[in-house]
């Protein structure tokens, strides 16, 4: 027995020394000076996969740094600042990432991990013809969805020039993927939720864009698509839709490419949250972005507004700076979160689109009050979003969600689920999916429930409890003939 557990040992620390090899990639440390980073490792009871800027000296601020060493079974690093160094420029997040090495690092990671990650590019290519890709993640993703596992949507780089949203959710992907073995936090997300992450909308403009520029709002610094169209005005606006999706069709077809990809693929799936990362601003946005009066100003507020709210409040007070009034001077004045049409109104945006002809609740995360800022903050603004970013996935198990079945138990598709407070609606209505199910994030509380198919096939209202502990409340309605009723 003594010699087996001595082989297993061994055998275990086989397995460790080469994964962190193949993980490492040759990341070094104090200008060529200094030994490997080791990955993953352990800090503050986090896992990393890229450097950190937390370990560094006070004086030296947010210089990147990594172990040199960590324990070979609870991959903690070391607290001696003997045993770390200085990232060089060969390790994660110190360089942007090309076109071409953004779709290789996800193709990279489903290739690695064919259970965990699964990277495909949405219908369309962009006016130049790159793949706008994007990579879903989930535990047993090569198997059809769990039945009831809520899906969530983030996009990045949907303005050319600003690029920290599309360098976070790369990480962000590998952090998922990497981390899915090796931390029950991340293990649990994935097992309950199906992340889908589009780096970059706008990968035409992101090769116009430099380096160092903080501003830009025009063709020529990257902003907007070769179109020289601001794809965040290109979607359908709510006096063109009237929630008529084949008129939505009809309209996406005479837009541009990126618009009409990720248009459709907004409405091809029954979303329980999306977030568009962008930068200029630090602060997280929700709708309405538009108002329907011209003379109106403050917030337009929508149906869904305390859950908006609330999850726009957990986000900035998990990120690192969001709530510093002093992260971006110019719009300090806002707050931490704000309403999208109160900070400035427009039309033909993503986030009142995506609210309108999907069921999620939709965001604007505003990351980096510099929108093309040196790679060497790049590590700094991961870490600002990590924490908020987990705690965005867990949120979307949380609330309700069920599923419509007649009465034969057969699941019932394209059923209208509505939600009411105290005799109130508390938040837009959403459909069943062809599996019958749905799903809505609500703020803890009671509530009463009901689904209805027609005006002769309903189920009956059942009062429930969202609990407070971030797990959903999980419900079946089934849907009964009403007695003598006439269509």
């Amino acid at each position: 027995m003594l010699i087996e557990r001595m082989m297993s040992r061994y055998l275990l620390h086989l397995f460790f020394v080469s994964d962190l090899l193949r993980i490492t990639g040759g990341c070094t440390t104090n200008f060529g000076f200094g030994g490997a980073c080791v990955f993953p490792y352990r800090y503050k009871g986090e896992i990393f996969f890229t450097c950190t800027v937390h370990f560094a000296p006070k004086e030296d601020g947010i210089v990147p740094m990594c172990p040199l060493t960590v324990d070979s079974i609870t991959l903690e690093a070391s607290t001696n600042e003997s045993e770390w160094g200085r990232c060089n420029d060969d390790c994660p997040m110190r360089k942007y990432l090309s076109n071409e090495k953004m779709r290789e690092t996800l193709y990279n990671l489903s290739e690695s991990h064919p259970k965990l990650a699964y990277t495909y590019s949405l219908q369309e290519r962009s006016v130049l013809n790159e793949e706008l890709t994007a990579i879903k993640i989930s535990s047993k993703v090569h198997l059809q969805r769990t039945l009831m596992k809520p899906m969530v949507r983030l996009i990045g780089n949907m303005h050319g020039n600003e690029v920290v949203g599309r360098e976070v959710l790369v990480q962000l992907a590998r952090l998922l993927v990497q981390g899915y073995s090796r931390d029950t936090r991340i293990r649990n997300i994935l097992d309950n939720v199906e992340v889908h992450i589009l780096p970059s909308m706008n990968p035409d403009g992101y090769n116009r864009g430099k380096e160092g520029e903080c501003g830009g709002q025009d063709y020529t610094t990257g902003r907007y698509n070769e179109n020289k169209v601001d794809l965040n005005r290109d979607f359908p606006a709510w006096f063109e839709v009237d929630n008529d999706k084949q008129k939505v069709e009809d309209i996406l077809s005479s837009r541009q490419p990126e618009t009409r990809a990720v248009g459709r693929w907004i409405m091809s799936e029954p979303w329980i949250l999306g977030a568009n990362l962008h930068d200029g601003a630090v602060v997280a946005s929700y709708p309405w972005d538009h108002y329907t009066d011209d003379s109106k100003v403050g917030d337009h507020l929508s149906i869904d507004d305390k859950t908006f709210k609330e999850i726009a409040r957990v986000y900035s007070s998990a990120h690192l700076t969001m709530t510093n009034s002093s992260a971006c001077k110019k719009y300090s004045y806002l707050g931490p979160t704000t309403n999208g049409a109160a900070w400035y109104p427009k039309n033909g945006t993503l986030k009142d689109f995506g609210y309108l002809m999907s069921p999620a609740l939709e965001f604007v995360f505003e990351l980096s009050c510099c929108k093309f800022p040196d790679d060497y903050f790049l590590p700094r603004e991961f870490e600002n979003n990590r924490e908020s970013l987990l705690q965005l996935l867990e949120i979307s198990m949380s609330g309700v969600k069920g599923l419509v079945l007649d009465l034969s138990g057969k699941p019932s598709s394209g059923a209208t689920v509505s939600f009411t407070q105290n005799g109130l609606s508390a938040g837009k209505d959403v459909k069943t999916s062809s599996r019958g199910e749905f799903w809505k994030i609500l703020v803890p509380g009671r509530y009463r429930i009901k689904a209805v198919q027609s005006a002769c096939v309903q189920s009956g209202e059942m009062p429930i409890e969202v609990p407070t502990n971030g797990q959903p409340k999980v419900v079946k309605l089934v849907l009964r003939t009403k007695f003598n009723c006439v269509k």
